[in-house]
């Protein structure tokens, strides 16, 4: 009998506590989206395409939509307009404390609270290297013939697109940051190529969970959370580019960059300011063309699946 009382009244004070708060807050947030106790934002969770979701519910209750995951208070802001407005509010300034901010440390572009030093240096890189001039559309042509090759020997049968596409895509970011032309067929690109698929879709909802909300790492079992997996994830990624950087110190001339990762290390030597993001004991190399990667992946990936 007190079993049953215990299974019965966690679910009621669950749902009291979740009505409480909401009702406390109804004040000091935007409109609220429909929320599970617990869980919270379930689209966020179990949706194979999460960009959709919370562009829907955008749509339903406005560009500012108040909603949470976990015990975590969470903001949805949709459309150009009310983005810009985040953006020049100095609140937005810092990064969410997803998961993969802790496994990678906080480095890099993306989790890096402080970027406006980075974010100068690879503007002023890319124009440097010309990422929008004639040798990147050298690049880029010479991975879409390589793509087109790899399309024909499909003799017309079904093909994973994401897997497909996104191996010359990264091939060509690679060529381009580090002067790198990785065989297609080399098994650890291929396997990096994977990982940076399967980081960026998550199709573990569990793991999804556990990564939007690391907290719940603390109560669910590591069988089933996976934090080991995503981490193996991350590092197939990050040990590619370490290779590759590895490599480029072997023939590299201090001050005579011959691509972007050679630009970026000559800026991690001459940095002496130890609060500087580029100080050399931060160890941001590999971080920031890790973050670069999957940014022009997870871009390719949303519009070919938009396609």
């Amino acid at each position: 009998m007190y079993l049953h009382l215990i299974l019965f009244g966690i679910p009621c004070v669950v749902v009291f506590l979740s009505f409480r708060k909401k009702h406390h807050e109804k004040k000091k947030f935007p409109p609220a989206a429909w929320t599970t106790p617990l869980i919270g934002c379930l689209p966020a969770v179990v949706s194979k395409n999460i960009a959709e979701e919370m562009l829907k519910i955008g749509k339903e209750l406005g560009p500012v939509v108040s909603t949470h995951l976990g015990f975590k208070k969470l903001v949805i802001v949709n459309g150009v307009e009310a983005f810009k407005t985040a953006l020049g509010n100095p609140s937005m300034a810092g990064r969410t404390d997803v998961l993969y901010k802790e496994l990678l440390g906080g480095k890099g572009i993306i989790w890096n609270d402080d970027v406006k030093e980075i974010r100068k240096f690879i503007f002023k890189s890319s124009r440097n290297f010309e990422f929008t001039g004639n040798a990147t559309e050298s690049i880029i042509q010479e991975q879409i013939t390589s793509l087109l090759q790899r399309l024909e020997n499909t003799n017309g049968k079904p093909f994973l697109v994401k897997n497909i596409f996104n191996i010359p895509m990264l091939n060509a970011i690679f060529n381009l940051l580090l002067g790198s032309k990785i065989p297609h067929d080399d098994p650890a690109f291929q396997k990096a190529a994977k990982s940076v698929e399967l980081t960026i879709t998550l199709p573990n909802p569990i793991m999804r969970a556990c990564v939007l909300y690391p907290p719940l790492l603390n109560w669910v079992p590591s069988c089933l959370a996976r934090k080991d997996k995503l981490e193996g994830y991350l590092m197939d990624v990050l040990s590619l580019v370490e290779k590759h950087l590895q490599g480029l110190v072997v023939n590299r001339i201090p001050d005579q960059p011959r691509c972007f990762a050679d630009a970026l290390q000559d800026k991690i030597n001459d940095t002496t300011n130890e609060s500087s993001a580029f100080h050399h004991k931060q160890k941001q190399a590999a971080p920031i063309i890790f973050d670069l990667i999957f940014a022009s992946i997870d871009t390719t990936a949303a519009m070919l699946e938009w396609i």
